[in-house]
C-alpha cells in the first residue's frame, strides 16, 4: 500500500485521459505554526481519536515522550509529528493493534534490519522507527528521506516508497506527510497481515490471545520463513524487540519498491515528469 500524503481536490472539468481524473496539486501549507497544529489536531481527531472507519481509539496507556526527545528531533522531524507526540505520547490504539513508538528504544532493532541492506538501499540515510503495528510492522522516517521505508517482519521484506520520499528542503511535503502519517499508517496497516483465507490476522489474535502491551507483538510459533503457517494458530505474544531482531536473521532481507520501472505509467496519472522519478528529483533538492 502507498499512503497518499497530499489532500486531493476535485477532478478537472473536460479532461479524458487518466491525468485529467485527479489534481494532487496540494492545499498550500500555512506558515503560521498555530495553524500548522490546528490542522494537525483535526488529522489527529479525525484518524486517531475518534475515527469513523475502524475501532481504533486510544487505549489510554500512553508514555509521555521525554522533554529531550522535542530537542533531539526539532530538525529531523516535522513540526506535525513532534505536535502528535506531545499531544498523544507513546500511545497504543485499538487495543494494541497500532502503537505510536519510542524512536530511541527501538534503534537497535531498525539496526537488525537496515544494516545487512544499506548497500542495497537506493541512498544513505538514518532513519527512526515511529510506529508500528501488532504484528511487528515497523514504519521508519528517515531523516534527509521522510516517510518511505517500512519493515515487514512477516515476509522478511524492507519496503520502499519513492513516491513519499521527501528530503528535508521539502518542508511542506514532509509537514503533510508528518500529519497523516500516524492515522494512514494505523488505517491501511492495523489489521495486516491477512491469513491464508484472506482474514485479517491481528483482530483473530486479539480475539484469541488479548492484546499486547507497548513491548510485546503476535509473534509466529514456526516463523512463515521457515514454512510456518500464516493463521492464528501459528502466533503467540512475545517480547518485541526479541522476536523481531530473531527475524531479521531468518532468512534473507528483501528490498521492495512498489513504484521501480512503473514510473512511466504512474507518472502521467499524477501529473508527474515520467523522465524523472521522484528519487531523483529529491536528490538533486
Amino acid at each position: 500500500m502507498m499512503d497518499d500524503d497530499t489532500p486531493h481536490t476535485a477532478p478537472r472539468q473536460g479532461g479524458t485521459g487518466p491525468a485529467d481524473l485527479w489534481d494532487f496539486t496540494p492545499v498550500p501549507e500555512p506558515t503560521d505554526p498555530a495553524e500548522q497544529d490546528a490542522l494537525t489536531e483535526a488529522r489527529i481527531q479525525q484518524d486517531l481519536v475518534a475515527p469513523e472507519d475502524m475501532d481504533l481509539a486510544p487505549m489510554g496507556v500512553a508514555a509521555p515522550v521525554p522533554e529531550e526527545y522535542f530537542e533531539r528531533f526539532a530538525d529531523v522531524l516535522p513540526r506535525s509529528i513532534l505536535y502528535t507526540w506531545r499531544r498523544l505520547g507513546f500511545e497504543g490504539f485499538g487495543n494494541g493493534l497500532f502503537w505510536i513508538t519510542d524512536p530511541i528504544a527501538w534503534a537497535p532493532v531498525v539496526h537488525e534490519w537496515l544494516n545487512p541492506v544499506q548497500d542495497q538501499l537506493p541512498f544513505t540515510d538514518t532513519f527512526h522507527c515511529l510506529a508500528r503495528n501488532a504484528m511487528g510492522y515497523m514504519f521508519l522516517w528517515g531523516e534527509d528521506s521522510g516517510d518511505c521505508l517500512q519493515i515487514d517482519p512477516i515476509y522478511n521484506k524492507i519496503e520502499f516508497n519513492r513516491l513519499t520520499r521527501h528530503t528535508r528542503g521539502q518542508t511542506e511535503a514532509r509537514e503533510r506527510a508528518g500529519r497523516v502519517m500516524f492515522g494512514g499508517k494505523a488505517f491501511n496497516y492495523a489489521h495486516e497481515p491477512e491469513d491464508a483465507s484472506e482474514r485479517a490476522l491481528p483482530p483473530q489474535a486479539l480475539t484469541r490471545l488479548g492484546p499486547v502491551s507497548s513491548d510485546q507483538v503476535y509473534g509466529f510459533i514456526l516463523p512463515p520463513a521457515l514454512g510456518g503457517p500464516i493463521s492464528v494458530d501459528n502466533l503467540r505474544i512475545t517480547d518485541a524487540h526479541t522476536y523481531l531482531t530473531l527475524q531479521a536473521q531468518q532468512s534473507d532481507i528483501t528490498i521492495s519498491d512498489p513504484v521501480g520501472t512503473n514510473w512511466g505509467q504512474i507518472a502521467p496519472i499524477i501529473r508527474a515528469d515520467p523522465a524523472t522519478s521522484p528519487l531523483s528529483q529529491a536528490s538533486e533538492s
